[in-house]
C-alpha cells in the first residue's frame, strides 16, 4: 500500500510540474501582446527559440490576447518535420 501511495505521489508531482511549465510558457505569449491590439505583430522567446507571430484572441478567454505563430501547425496536423519523404 505504501508503495502504491509513493508511486502515485511521484506521478502527481511530475504532472503538477508539467502543468506549471505550460502555464508559464503561455504567460510569456500573453505578455508579448500586452498593450498591443488584435492582429499586431509580436515576438517572444519560446522553448525552441524566437517566435514571431501575431496577437490573436485566446481560445478560452476572448478578452485576452496571445502571441501565436501563424506558421505553426495546429494540433493533430503534421508540419514539415513530421512528413515522410517519398
Amino acid at each position: 500500500m505504501k508503495r502504491i501511495f509513493a508511486i502515485l505521489s511521484i506521478g502527481l508531482l511530475f504532472s503538477l510540474n508539467a502543468m506549471a511549465d505550460r502555464a508559464a510558457r503561455k504567460q510569456v505569449a500573453i505578455d508579448a501582446c500586452e498593450s498591443k491590439e488584435l492582429s499586431a505583430t509580436c515576438s517572444f522567446e519560446g522553448r525552441r527559440g524566437s517566435v514571431e507571430g501575431t496577437c490573436v484572441e485566446d481560445r478560452r478567454d476572448a478578452s485576452v490576447l496571445i502571441c501565436k505563430d501563424p506558421n505553426r501547425p495546429k494540433r493533430g496536423e503534421r508540419g514539415q518535420r513530421g512528413q515522410r519523404e517519398q
